[in-house]
């Protein structure tokens, strides 16, 4: 699942049909745009934000987009989940600091 959580569909659609116009890439999963209900859910401040959900619908890691690959999918679907996590907190802070004042 793709999502796109700050903008919406009549953004998302063109960028992703000039891509797969320019042979770049063909967007096969379902995309989400505009998701404000994901938005609440997942404090995510920097992209890509993976977040792995099993079979029982429950998260087992969050990573950056470094970790999605082949090998990391494999053991996520075998049920070994081991990885490099991604500190959200960290970057959250460094926007704080990056932050005008009247912005905090």
């Amino acid at each position: 699942l793709l999502v796109n959580r700050w903008q919406n569909e009549s953004i998302v659609r063109p960028l992703i049909e000039k891509r797969r116009n320019a042979g770049i890439v063909v967007l096969t999963i379902p995309t989400v745009c505009e998701d404000r209900a994901l938005r609440d859910l997942f404090a995510v401040t920097t992209v890509p934000h993976i977040v792995w959900v099993d079979a029982a619908g429950v998260i087992r890691s969050i990573s950056s987009g470094s970790e999605l690959n082949a090998t990391n999918i494999e053991a996520m679907l075998a049920g070994n989940v081991n990885m490099p996590q991604k500190d959200v907190r960290e970057r959250a802070a460094d926007l704080m600091l990056e932050a005008p004042d009247d912005r905090i």
